[in-house]
């Protein structure tokens, strides 16, 4: 495979971040290599929406996202996004800064096609910009980078509201063996397997498929932000 092409992204204010462009079918030794990634600590995925948020559901989220924030940097957990600069993806990079200084990379990865360097989330250490035209194109090289990155420590997604694309990274974690913290209450695909979850009345294919082979703990949008910030240092810190 050619050498993966990558450049420095600088951000207004002068944050900088390494970019790697990579076709969908890149490895991801390959990928690990271009980012220049030493083996984590522990991987911490972020997946879900990037649709304006309810007003109640952002306030919210701020503050769980926050305690989570602080739980990575202080335990040095290496964080994989969906990259842009919207949604839940806005709210945990505006989390990190507020948290401090990054110990471990945060990356993030989505469709080259779908994207400028203006559009990504500024508080990243990393960006994977992948070949691909539609969103959804880039979520199999995310999962193949989560895999590698995951084969010697322990991993955890987590996810907030999200679409038909969060469907796709359910499947993906459900294959991998992961375990997902979903937010009950954060709306949509979230909201959806909380009611599979749950055997809710409302329950509907493919959340319903999704929750019988998944291992899937629910956190309500209502709890404390301490107790999410401890259950992911459970999850996370148990065997590093």
């Amino acid at each position: 495979m050619a050498e993966l092409l990558t450049e420095r992204i600088v951000f207004p204010g002068g944050r900088t971040a390494l970019c790697v462009r990579a076709p969908e079918e890149t490895d991801a030794q390959s990928l690990i290599a271009a980012l220049d990634l030493s083996e984590p600590r522990a991987l911490l995925i972020l997946n879900g929406g990037t649709a304006e948020l309810d007003a109640h559901v952002a306030a919210s989220l701020e503050e769980l996202f926050s305690a989570a924030a602080r739980t990575v940097i202080e335990q040095g957990f290496t964080v994989i996004t969906g990259a842009t600069d919207a949604g839940i993806f806005r709210l945990f990079g505006d989390a990190l800064e507020k948290a401090g200084t990054l110990s471990a990379p945060c990356i993030g990865v989505t469709s080259a096609g779908q994207v400028k360097p203006s559009d990504l989330e500024p508080h990243h250490t990393h960006f994977v910009l992948v070949e691909v035209e539609e969103w959804s194109e880039s979520v199999p090289l995310m999962y193949r980078l989560a895999a590698e990155l995951s084969r010697r420590c322990p991993s955890l997604v987590l996810f907030a509201s999200g679409g038909e694309i969060t469907i796709d990274e359910m499947r993906q974690n459900v294959e991998q063996g992961r375990e997902m913290i979903v937010i009950a209450g954060s709306g949509r695909s979230s909201d959806a397997l909380t009611a599979a979850l749950r055997g809710e009345p409302s329950a509907v294919e493919p959340f319903k498929s999704i929750a019988r082979e998944a291992r899937v703990t629910v956190f309500d949008l209502a709890e404390p932000p301490a107790a999410l910030s401890n259950l992911i240092r459970s999850r996370l810190a148990k065997r590093v």
